[in-house]
Order: C-alpha cells, then sequence, then structure tokens
C-alpha cells in the first residue's frame, strides 16, 4: 500500500504550536512526540513492504491553523495515498483521563481505526493503553477532506503523566502496534 503518516500539528511562523502541550501537568508536547513517532513508523511499515511517506508541515512557515489545514489537504490529496493516518495526542483538563481512540469517517476507515485501537489498547493484549474505541467523527477537517482512508489516530493523553511516561519508553512498540494493525486490514 500507498501510506501517508501525517504529524497532526505544526510549529507556526510565530513559533506557537498547534498542539497540545500537557507538560503543565507532568505529560509531554504533543507536535515533538508525534514528530518522533512518525519516523518510527515509517520504518516499521517499509519494513512490512509498503510505500510510506511522511507528511510534516515545514516549521515557521505558515501563519494560522487555517493556512496549516490547507498546506495539509494539499499533500494528502496530491498523491494517490491507499491509507492516510494522522497522528495525534489527547488533551484534558483532567490529568488523570486516560487511553487510546482512533477516529474516522468511512465504512473503511472504521475496520484501520478499530484495528488500531484494538492493538494499541490493553484489553487486546498487547496494547499500551485502555482502549477508548474507534469513533465516527464526521467534524474533522482531515477526514472529510482528505480522498484516501483516513484515521486520525489520538494515542493517548499528553496530559496525563503516567501515560506520557508509557509512551516515552515504547515508541518502538508503538510503531509495531499500528503496522500490525493496519496490515491486518489492508
Amino acid at each position: 500500500m500507498n501510506i501517508g503518516i501525517s504529524v497532526g500539528h505544526s510549529i507556526l511562523a510565530s513559533g506557537e504550536c498547534t498542539g497540545a502541550d500537557g507538560t503543565v501537568f507532568g505529560g509531554g508536547n504533543e507536535y515533538a512526540f508525534c514528530s518522533t513517532l512518525a519516523p518510527a513508523l515509517k520504518t516499521q511499515l517499509e519494513e512490512a513492504g509498503h510505500t510510506v511517506t511522511v507528511l510534516k508541515v515545514p516549521e515557521k512557515t505558515l501563519k494560522d491553523l487555517a493556512e496549516e489545514r490547507k498546506f495539509k489537504i494539499s499533500q494528502y490529496n496530491g498523491k494517490d495515498y491507499d491509507f492516510l493516518l494522522e497522528l495525534h495526542l489527547n488533551e484534558s483538563s483532567r490529568p488523570r483521563a486516560e487511553g487510546t481512540e482512533a477516529l474516522y469517517i468511512s465504512d473503511e476507515g472504521k475496520k484501520y481505526a478499530e484495528a488500531i485501537v484494538t492493538k494499541l489498547s490493553k484489553e487486546g493484549g498487547e496494547g499500551i493503553w485502555k482502549g477508548r474505541n474507534a469513533k465516527r467523527r464526521a467534524d474533522i477537517s482531515f477526514l472529510n477532506n482528505s480522498k484516501a482512508t483516513a484515521v486520525q489516530l489520538e494515542l493517548f493523553f499528553c496530559t496525563n503523566k503516567s501515560e506520557w511516561k508509557r509512551g516515552q519508553k515504547n515508541r518502538r512498540k508503538i510503531a509495531k502496534l499500528i503496522t500490525e494493525a493496519i496490515e491486518s486490514v489492508g
């Protein structure tokens, strides 16, 4: 398959990050984590025989979130991808919020979202976090505007110190589990 992996946010020209920052709760920065996970996931997927492109907005070039979205959609739809995965971390004002979830809009996206959540959740066996299920979301620009089957993955809560630590020490395992999930569907 031809797969695009997107780092879900960016650093704007002002230096501001458009992603969540859970450091106030002892967690971490969404953009920083996803920027380091994307290459690890790319390697795992390529080893499984897929063609993979990491899609990332050039840092400090765009002025706002609207420009970021427009740039990303042109990247998502600029190649003939079979599957797109956008990496995110969830955030909450409650530092104990926990779990992994995947968002989709299409029936095909639902298959990938369910497989990914199952692999990443403790309930699925090998997982790391509590499963929060796959959820259909019709209000997300990435899902609505991508031509390819798309899933937005909310790996864990960056505002949860415990989840952050598990994410930091399990990058390779996360990439392996996501690859296995994609392989099980595709």
